[in-house]
């Protein structure tokens, strides 16, 4: 293994484990770093960190689409039933 690809685990695996430490929350993982969000960001993208998926293995963002739609959905059922 070269140095550099040391260097590259090391920094993933410190990446991960704060970033798991910090609920993925990038903000507090970067200011825990020590280095700016957007340096962080670049760092997650370059290890194929940028999102954590979900329970079911989906991106966290897709899930929220969904759950987004879904809420969309029953309010528009619930005002059509409220209605006489």
């Amino acid at each position: 293994m070269t140095l550099d690809e040391m260097v590259n685990d090391y920094e993933y695996r410190l990446i991960l484990e704060a970033y798991k430490k910090h609920d993925f929350n990038q903000s507090h993982t970067a200011k825990a770093l020590g280095i700016s969000r957007r340096t962080l960001i670049y760092k997650l993208e370059k290890h194929g960190l940028k999102e954590p998926p979900d329970e079911e293995g989906r991106s966290r963002s897709d899930a929220a689409r969904r759950r987004r739609a879904q809420i969309a959905v029953e309010m528009m059922f619930n005002e059509r039933e409220a209605k006489p």
